[in-house]
């Protein structure tokens, strides 16, 4: 990427640019205001307002903001949280409404700088407190960077929400797929015509982990632990590691086509499931229980596919025994879950039909990808000194 020439830029500080608006009202509902945004609601790293709540169902809130304001995440300051409001509504009070000064920035290019590295890395700089750290807008109004002549501006704001737009396209695109995928298992196979079996019927081995002691040191015997499984795939980078094994522990082993179930977690995660493969060596540890497929009888993507289904977790969700922030499966309600069971002939074709879509979705994350990053590349290009 070419250095922009900066020649002609002034340094100014945000507090130059920027007012923090405090507007409140009590009754929002007579003002035609009927949305509210909390932090949960703005994604890290978009611009773009996807969920809120609704105001007629009860909110605390009382700041205001308008169409055009930016709203920025000042709690924990780190998540990156901050997005252009497409609508009027309602926000927390963790979240600070921006305005630009528009005779010294153009409106369409601030976004970029309060998304920026730099500014969200001084946004942690200036925040206080331990559990759950804040910053404040008088920390934030001094920050400095170099702000192009008011032509320049509408240019650059031109090209970086037309980068924006290509990554909301990727993304959109990138849904679509993950839909497609889910209605396909849903429709052509959980809720198909085939006959049923029961996990047990169709798996070598379902059991628990082995609890083994763990060491903070690592070592060359890695072992699975809850948060090992993300997003139906094993993260390496967060397992645990055993120094002295005893030798039962060998025999748990991960073997290619093994999928990890979470049976003890909190509700909205109890039933995740990972799909092991590769070539790494990796123990299966406690607190996950581990399924091996019966190859003769069912293909283990097939398998997995049917375990990470959303009508599955709903099932196990539903069947959960439930404590105090926390629920759990036993052996023996994952063993009796029935599953369609059509011929091996038929799994394969089912599955090149789901290789093709999960094909396209890997294309599209790369585009995504490569998208993001010349988009922030080029932002933090522009606001740097």
């Amino acid at each position: 990427m070419n250095t922009i020439d900066k020649k002609g830029w002034k340094k100014v500080t945000v507090g130059e640019v920027c007012n923090n608006l405090n507007i409140t009202t009590q009754n929002p509902i007579d003002m035609g205001i009927d949305r509210y945004v909390g932090l949960e609601h703005i994604e890290t790293g978009n611009l773009h307002i996807n969920s809120w709540g609704n105001v007629a169902e009860g909110t605390t809130f009382t700041k205001t903001f308008k169409r055009g304001h930016i709203l920025f995440g000042k709690r924990r300051a780190y998540l990156k949280k901050a997005a252009v409001a497409d609508f009027e509504g309602l926000c927390s009070g963790d979240i600070l409404v921006l305005e630009a000064k528009e005779d010294k920035i153009n409106h369409k290019l601030l976004p970029f700088l309060i998304s920026s590295d730099r500014f969200f890395d001084y946004a942690v700089q200036t925040s206080a407190g331990s559990l759950s750290p804040r910053t404040k807008f008088q920390d934030l109004a001094k920050f400095e960077f170099l702000l192009p002549p008011k032509d320049q501006q509408t240019k650059l704001a031109e090209l970086l929400w037309a980068g924006d737009e290509v990554v909301e396209k990727y993304e959109g695109i990138g849904n679509r797929l993950q839909t497609l995928k889910k209605t396909f298992i849903s429709q052509k196979i959980i809720k198909s015509n085939f006959p049923q079996k029961s996990l047990t019927d169709v798996t070598i081995v379902i059991r628990n982990g082995i609890t083994e002691k763990q060491s903070p040191n690592q070592s060359e015997y890695k072992v699975t632990r809850i948060e090992t499984i993300s997003d139906g795939t094993i993260n390496l980078d967060k397992v645990g590691y055993v120094e002295n094994p005893s030798k039962r522990f060998f025999d748990y082993k991960l073997l290619n086509g093994d999928v990890l179930f979470s049976h003890i977690n909190s509700v909205a995660h109890i039933g995740k499931v990972a799909f092991f493969e590769g070539d790494s060596e990796l123990y299966h540890g406690m607190n996950l229980i581990g399924i091996r497929p019966d190859t003769e009888m069912i293909l283990p993507k097939y398998l997995f596919y049917i375990l990470q289904s959303e009508i599955s977790k709903k099932h196990f969700e539903k069947i959960a025994k439930q404590a105090v922030n926390q629920a759990s499966l036993d052996l023996g309600d994952i063993g009796s879950y029935y599953i369609p069971y059509p011929e091996i002939r038929i799994q394969k074709s089912l599955l090149k039909r789901l290789s093709i879509i999960e094909l396209q979705i890997i294309e599209v994350r790369y585009m995504l990808l490569q998208s993001s990053q010349i988009q922030k590349q080029l932002t933090n290009q522009i606001f740097s000194l």
